[in-house]
């Protein structure tokens, strides 16, 4: 059996074998060549992100600086990288990663995500089938990795990291649980691959338009949701430790004092636990390989269910597959607000509000 290191030695040595030109990106363990930024069916480093409806992110294509480079940044494991110039070939692990990159929009070499994320219109459209395929997730192939010719790798562990090193430097992505906290990783990755501007541009528009739903929605601002999960008969409450549940308190009322020690962004909790709370709307998270019919259908049988406001006036929404909202990205958080606010509220919201809508009603 060929050990892991003498694969990532044999990779290593075919990769410098590829031709590659442009500037570099070091960490203090290493250090590799930079090909050209290609913007082709391959990926390239400019590339425009899409809202649930298909209209542009940002109507101006993203535009790279070489201002204050070198730079050194810090990464998620508090790892310091420093980039001779910004770095052009990109390639994402995980999901979060491929969010933020499109959020800016910028295109990866390659990818081992979600499959469903690649043609959805909150991040890179159609254009995203020509994006390579290094694996999935937890299991990328590493010549794959070499043959993407990549000046950066985002990864999600320091473990992945000390893998990928030997081939390009790797960024440990950060893991915001806050609002705030993506911002801040949003304008991380804009000083990291020279575009600042635009990342405090998209933080801005995005905060317009949470601020614009709020706005709108006034009336109905102490309406309770309730984002729930069912396992085992057992509920899992999301309080405002949840990024998502903490962005549509701001719209409505999404906070919730835990009835036992708050694990991760909730607590557990039975039937009975979650009547006593008695929400408005429930948004049911599905996280399981179940359909939302056959979850339902389990915590109907449970005479109580029937009981639940929520139940009784039809304001039950499921999040089914990979469309768990998941604040991971500012698209995927927008997604949230304008596939949601409409359903729960449509005496306000006839559908997502639209970019001219966000500053009317803040003009207001």
């Amino acid at each position: 059996m060929i050990r892991l290191h003498q694969l990532i030695t044999a990779l290593i040595s075919a990769a410098l074998l590829l031709p590659a030109c442009g500037g570099q990106t070091s960490t203090e363990e290493s250090a590799v060549a930079t090909p050209e930024s290609q913007v082709t069916e391959e990926g390239g480093t400019e590339s425009e992100a899409m809202t649930e409806t298909g209209e542009d992110v940002d109507e101006t294509v993203a535009v790279v600086s070489d201002e204050g480079f070198p730079r050194t940044i810090t990464d998620g494991a508090g790892r310091e990288l420093t980039f001779d110039v910004p770095p052009e070939r990109l390639v994402t692990y995980y999901n979060d990663s491929f969010g933020m990159l499109a959020t800016l929009g910028v295109m990866p070499v390659a990818q081992s995500v979600n499959t469903e994320m690649l043609t959805d219109p909150i991040y890179f459209g159609e254009a995203g089938v020509n994006i390579a395929t290094i694996g999935y997730n937890d299991a990328p192939d590493l010549e794959d990795v070499v043959a993407a010719r990549p000046d950066l790798v985002l990864v999600y562990s320091v473990e992945e990291a000390q893998v990928l090193d030997g081939i390009a430097p790797a960024f440990v992505t950060l893991d915001p649980a806050t609002l705030e906290e993506l911002y801040a990783s949003v304008r991380l990755y804009g000083e990291m691959l020279g575009l600042e501007d635009k990342a405090e541009a998209v933080v801005q528009r995005f905060q317009d338009r949470l601020n614009a739903y709020a706005k709108a929605n006034e009336a109905n601002a102490e309406q309770t949701i309730l984002k729930l999960a069912s396992y085992d008969g057992q509920f899992s409450v999301a309080t405002t430790a949840d990024p998502v549940c903490q962005m549509l308190d701001v719209v409505a009322t999404c906070e919730w004092k835990p009835s036992a020690p708050d694990e991760g962004w909730g607590y557990d909790t039975s039937i009975e636990g979650v009547l006593e709370l008695d929400p408005d709307i429930i948004i049911f998270n599905n996280w399981t390989d179940d359909s939302f019919e056959e979850i339902l259908a389990e915590v109907e049988a449970n005479p109580l269910w029937g009981e639940l406001s929520a139940v009784q006036n039809g304001r039950v929404y499921s999040t089914p597959g990979y469309d768990n909202p998941i604040a991971s990205s500012l698209p995927a958080a927008q997604k949230v607000l304008d596939t949601y606010i409409p359903k729960m509220f449509p005496d306000v919201f006839d559908g997502p509000l639209t970019d001219e809508e966000v500053q009317e009603t803040l003009a207001q």
